[in-house]
C-alpha cells in the first residue's frame, strides 16, 4: 500500500527548477521590447528566458528546440562584447537545458557542471541555486548509492538560493530535502531510522514557516510530505491531522489535479492504520473519482486494491468482490505491469478464500504461480505471492503444496533477514501443523512466532510485562523438558531394572510435588508483588492526571489569551483599513493639496496597519520583524507611486524586532522620508536611487534614509505637506527618545538614532535570563 504513497510523492518532488518560467503574455513583450534595448545583460537574460520558454512549451517539437537554440546564440554572441560572468555562466546552463530536452544527458549535465563552476565565481547566487538543482535531477532518489550526493546537491541550492534573498525557491528546496531525507530513511540503515526522519522534518516544518512567510498559498503538497513523514514514525494521529490539513488547502485552492488523489488517498491509508477501516474505504472512493477523471488506469487498481484491503479488514468480501469485479469490467488492467497484476491476482484470490469459493480462487493461485514460473516477479513480492499461495492452500486442504511453498518462503525469509518476514512464515507453520495435528511442531513454531513478533512490536510501557511473560514461559518449558526427561529415565530404569520401578516411581513424584511446590510459592510472591506494583502504578497514575489536568487549563488560558490578542490585533487592522478605504473614496472628490493630503494621510495609516498585519500572522505577538515589514512596505510605497521603473530601492536592513511602540513610529518616519524622496527628489522623470539603512550595534539602533536627488532643500518651504512631513519626522523621533540629522549634501540624507526598547530586544531579553539563571 505505501508503495503507490512513495512514488506519487517523488513524481511532485521533482518539479524542475530550470529558470523562471514565463506566460504567453510575458513572452510576446520580451519580444517587442528586444529591438529596443541595449546590447546589455538585460538583453542577454531576456533572450534567455524566451529560450526558456521554448524549452518548456508543451510537446517536444523540432521547431521550439530550434527557435531556442536561436535565441541561445543570439545571447552569446551579445556576450562576447559585454563579457560578462554572470551571462557566461546563465547561458551555460540554458545551453543544458536545450540538450537535456534532446535526450542528449551526457553532455548536458557535462554543461551543468561546467554553468555551477561559472557561477561559483560571480555574485549571481540565484542562477547558482538552479544550476545545483539542475545537476540534483541527474540523480536518482531511489538508488541508495546516489541519494547521498542528491542530497549533497540540494543542500548547496538551498544555501545559494539563501545568499540570493529568494524566499521560495529556499522553501522549495527544503521541501525537497524533508522528501529525499524521508526516502533515506526508508532506504538506509535501520539504526539511522528515526535519526534521518527527525531530520526530514526539520527541513519541513522550515520549508514550511518560509512558505508562510511569504503567503504561499498551494501549501497541500508541504503538508502532505510532513503527513508522510509522521506516518513513517508511526504517528498516525499526527500524520492524519497534516494530511487533513492537506485536502482543506487543496479544496480551498480548488486543486484537482492527481495532487487530490494523492493527498485522499494517504488519508485512507492513516485512516486504515488506525484501524477505522469504514472511513478509510471513503477516502479511497474519493481519491479513485479523481484517478478515474485523469483515465489513469494504473492508479484506479492500485486504489480499488486498498478498497479490498479495507474491505476485507471488515470482513465484507462480498462487498470487496462486486467492487473489485466492477473495476475489472469498466477499466483494463495495465498489460505490462507485471507487479500490479500480481496484486490484482492477490486480492481476488483472498476475496474468494473468505468467501470459501475455492474453485474460483484456483483461477488466481494458478495465475500466481504461472508469473513465478515466468520469473516475472520481483523478489519482495515472491515472498508476498508464497503466502497469499500458501493460506490458500492450507485453507483448501493442500497441505503437501502448502508444505513446499512455505519451505521455499522460509529460504527467501532467512536470505532477506526481515525478522517480520520470518516470524509471519512461523506463524503459517504452525496454522499447517495444527491443520495436520501435529501440536508439537505447531507449538514450537507458535513460540518462535511470538518470540520474534515480541522483539519487533515491543514498545516501553508493555516490555516489563511482555518479559513477565517470557520468562513464565521459559519456566513453563524448562519444567516441561525437566519432566519430560525424569520420565524417560524412569521408562530406560524400568527397562534395566524391574526391581527398582517401585522405589523410583516414588522418588519421581516426590520430586515433581517439591517442582510443583517451589513454582507454587513462587507464584503467590509474584502476585504479591505484581499486586503491590499495581497499587503503586494507581496512585502514580492519579497524580499524573491531576497535574495533566492543571497543566492543560494553564494551556488553555494562554491559549485563549494569545487568540484574544490576535483578534484585536485583526480587528484595528481592519479598521485602518477600513479607514484607507475611506480616504480613497473621498480623494475621488478632491485635488491638488488637499487630494495630496489625503494621499499621504493613506500612506501613514497603512504603514500602521501592516504592523497590527504582521503581528496577527505571526506567532510571536509582542514584536516586528523590521526587515520582513519595511521589504513589504517599501515595495507598496514604489508601487503606489509607479516609481519602479525610474526609481531603484536599495534596502540594507539587519534582522531585528522592535515592538509596537517603536516600530509605529519608526515606520511613519520611513515613510514621510520615503515619500518626500520619491515626491521631490526626481524631478523631471530623472533615474534615482533611494537606500534605506536599518542596523543595531549593541542597545543603540541607527536608520538612515537617503537619496541622490536634488537635496531637500529645495522643496522645503514651498510645500505645506512636505513641512508637515519634516515635523512629523522630529516628532515621531522624540516619540522614541531618539535624535534625528538632515544632511542635504549631495542629496537628502535622513539619520534617526534611538535605543532599543528592552522589552522587545531579544540579545537584551537573552542576556538578563542568563544573569538571572542561577537567582
Amino acid at each position: 500500500m505505501n508503495r503507490f504513497v512513495a512514488f506519487i510523492i517523488f513524481l511532485f518532488l521533482a518539479v524542475s527548477v530550470r529558470g523562471q518560467d514565463i506566460s504567453r503574455h510575458e513572452a510576446d513583450s520580451l519580444l517587442k521590447s528586444l529591438n529596443k534595448a541595449n546590447a546589455d545583460t538585460a538583453l542577454i537574460n531576456s533572450l534567455l528566458e524566451l529560450s526558456i520558454f521554448e524549452i518548456h512549451k508543451p510537446g517536444e517539437l523540432k521547431t521550439d528546440l530550434d527557435s531556442a537554440a536561436a535565441f541561445l546564440n543570439q545571447a552569446k554572441q551579445i556576450n562576447v562584447q559585454v563579457k560578462s560572468a554572470e551571462a557566461y555562466g546563465y547561458i551555460t546552463l540554458v545551453e543544458s537545458y536545450i540538450h537535456r530536452e534532446k535526450g542528449q544527458g551526457t553532455q548536458a549535465k557535462t554543461l551543468v557542471e561546467k554553468a555551477i563552476q561559472i557561477l561559483s565565481n560571480t555574485t549571481d547566487k540565484f542562477r547558482l541555486g538552479q544550476a545545483y538543482r539542475e545537476l540534483s535531477d541527474y540523480y536518482d532518489y531511489q538508488d541508495p548509492a546516489q541519494l547521498p550526493r542528491k542530497i549533497q546537491l540540494v543542500e548547496q541550492a538551498a544555501n545559494s538560493f539563501k545568499e540570493s534573498g529568494h524566499v521560495e525557491q529556499v522553501a522549495n528546496s527544503l521541501r525537497t530535502l524533508g522528501e529525499l531525507y524521508s526516502n533515506a530513511a526508508d532506504s538506509g540503515n535501520p539504526g539511522n531510522y528515526y535519526n534521518t526522519l527527525a531530520i526530514a522534518l526539520e527541513k519541513l516544518k522550515l520549508s514550511l514557516a518560509l512558505y508562510k512567510s511569504i503567503h504561499y498559498t498551494k501549501l497541500q503538497g508541504i503538508y502532505v510530505s510532513l503527513g508522510q513523514v509522521y506516518f513513517s514514525q508511526t504517528d498516525y494521529q499526527q500524520s492524519l491531522n497534516y494530511e487533513l490539513m492537506a485536502l482543506k488547502t487543496a479544496e480551498s485552492v480548488h486543486d484537482t489535479t492527481m495532487q487530490l488523489c494523492q493527498i485522499n488517498n494517504h488519508i485512507g491509508i492513516t485512516l486504515f492504520h488506525l484501524e477505522d477501516y469504514e472511513k478509510a474505504i471513503d477516502y479511497f472512493k474519493n481519491a479513485i473519482e479523481t484517478a478515474k477523471r485523469y483515465k489513469d488506469n494504473e492508479t484506479i487498481y492500485t486504489l480499488a486494491i486498498n478498497i479490498v484491503d479495507s474491505y476485507v479488514k471488515i470482513k465484507k468480501p462480498l462487498d470487496a468482490k462486486v467492487f473489485l469485479e466492477n473495476i475489472s469490467k469498466n477499466y483494463a488492467k495495465p498489460k505490462d505491469d507485471i507487479q500490479l497484476n500480481s496484486r490484482i491476482a492477490g486480492s481476488y484470490l483472498t476475496v474468494y478464500m473468505l468467501l470459501k469459493q475455492y474453485q474460483l480462487a484456483k483461477t488466481y493461485s494458478d495465475q500466481l504461480l504461472s508469473m513465478l514460473n515466468n520469473n516475472k516477479i520481483g523478489q519482495i513480492d515472491i515472498s508476498v505471492i508464497y503466502v497469499l499461495l500458501i493460506k490458500y492452500y492450507i485453507f483448501s486442504n493442500q497441505y503437501s503444496l502448502a508444505r513446499i511453498y512455505l519451505t521455499k518462503n522460509d529460504s527467501l525469509a532467512l536470505k532477506s533477514g526481515d525478522p517480520v518476514r520470518i516470524g509471519n512464515n512461523n506463524y503459517w507453520w504452525f496454522v499447517l501443523d495444527t491443520s495436520q495435528h501435529h501440536y508439537q511442531s505447531a507449538i514450537a513454531h507458535l513460540l518462535g512466532y511470538h518470540q520474534i513478533k515480541d522483539s519487533v512490536y515491543t514498545v516501553a510501557k508493555s516490555r516489563q510485562v511482555q518479559q513477565l511473560q517470557i520468562q513464565f514461559e521459559t519456566q513453563k518449558k524448562e519444567s516441561q523438558i525437566s519432566l519430560l526427561n525424569q520420565t524417560t529415565k524412569l521408562d530406560h530404569a524400568s527397562l534395566q531394572r524391574a526391581n527398582l520401578v517401585k522405589n523410583i516411581t516414588i522418588g519421581g513424584i516426590i520430586l515433581a510435588l517439591i517442582i510443583a511446590g517451589l513454582f507454587y510459592r513462587q507464584y503467590r510472591q509474584k502476585q504479591k508483588a505484581n499486586l503491590a506494583i499495581t497499587q503503586k502504578n494507581e496512585l502514580i497514575t492519579q497524580k499524573n492526571e491531576l497535574i495533566t489536568q492543571k497543566n492543560e487549563m494553564l494551556q488553555h488560558l494562554l491559549t485563549e489569551k494569545e487568540w484574544l490578542l490576535k483578534e484585536v490585533h485583526h480587528r484595528v487592522k481592519n479598521n485602518l483599513h477600513t479607514v484607507i478605504c475611506l480616504l480613497e473614496s473621498q480623494a475621488i472628490y478632491l485635488e491638488n493639496d488637499a487630494l495630496r493630503a489625503i494621499e499621504n494621510s493613506q500612506h501613514r495609516i497603512y504603514a500602521m496597519s501592516l504592523i497590527h498585519q504582521k503581528l496577527y500572522q505571526s506567532e510571536d505577538l509582542k514584536t516586528i520583524d523590521m526587515k520582513v515589514y519595511l521589504h513589504e512596505f517599501i515595495r507598496y510605497l514604489a508601487d503606489s507611486f509607479g516609481s519602479i521603473d525610474l526609481i531603484h530601492f536599495q534596502l540594507d536592513i539587519e534582522p531585528l524586532k522592535l515592538g509596537v511602540s517603536q516600530a509605529i513610529p519608526l515606520g511613519l518616519i520611513i515613510n514621510e522620508a520615503v515619500t518626500n524622496s520619491i515626491k521631490y527628489a526626481f524631478p523631471e522623470n530623472r533615474m534615482g536611487l533611494i537606500s534605506v539603512q536599518l542596523h543595531q550595534s549593541e542597545a543603540q539602533i541607527k536608520l538612515i534614509v537617503s537619496d541622490n536627488g536634488i537635496g531637500i532643500h529645495t522643496g522645503i518651504g514651498k510645500n505645506e505637506v512636505n513641512s508637515l512631513g519634516i515635523d512629523l519626522m522630529k516628532g515621531l523621533s522624540k516619540d522614541i527618545n531618539g535624535k534625528i540629522f538632515f544632511d542635504i549634501k549631495n542629496g537628502t540624507k535622513i539619520t534617526v538614532i534611538f535605543n532599543a526598547d528592552s522589552l522587545s530586544d531579544e540579545r537584551l531579553l537573552a542576556s538578563f535570563a542568563e544573569r538571572n539563571k542561577y537567582s
